[in-house]
């Protein structure tokens, strides 16, 4: 962020004062979000997931989810017959609890692996304006965090 305010701050100086402010309230709020977030999904913490690619390995580290693997093999390759069988049989062995996916994941290879084999599947929004309710950044997170923990506290 402080890379963004020396930008503004030079193409606009006088605008300087208010691009602090600015700054300093998203900081504080994204502190305190930040705190909200880790409280939520403190009791998850742990918790067997496997995505269908590779697209939240921060996320998951951040907020303690152990992604035990991926349902596309290769990222944009549809996953074989074969290697579908064998993901669900391993989703059992580990207690996956959750398949997280995003809006442009394959909603049958999803619905297949959470079918057969018991874990809930996960709509996670990878960007702003991806759900009404995720108007900005924050509110991303508030959006993915909520279905989070309703999706963790429902499949107990």
């Amino acid at each position: 962020t402080a890379a963004i305010l020396g930008a503004l701050a030079r193409l606009d100086p006088a605008g300087r004062p208010a691009f602090e402010q600015h700054r300093t309230r998203f900081l504080d709020e994204l502190d305190a979000g930040l705190a909200r977030w880790t409280q939520a999904m403190g009791p998850y913490r742990g918790t067997r997931v496997v995505v269908v690619h590779e697209s939240w390995p921060y996320f998951a580290q951040r907020f303690g989810l152990v992604v035990v693997a991926a349902l596309e093999p290769t990222p944009g390759v549809p996953p074989s017959p074969s290697y579908l069988a064998s993901l669900i049989q391993r989703v059992k062995e580990t207690r996956v609890r959750l398949l997280l996916g995003g809006p442009e994941s394959d909603s049958a290879a999803v619905n297949q692996v959470a079918s057969r084999s018991g874990a809930r599947a996960v709509v996670l929004i990878p960007s702003v304006g991806g759900d009404p309710g995720a108007r900005d950044y924050l509110s991303l997170f508030d959006v993915n965090i909520t279905r989070l923990t309703e999706a963790l506290a429902a499949s107990r």
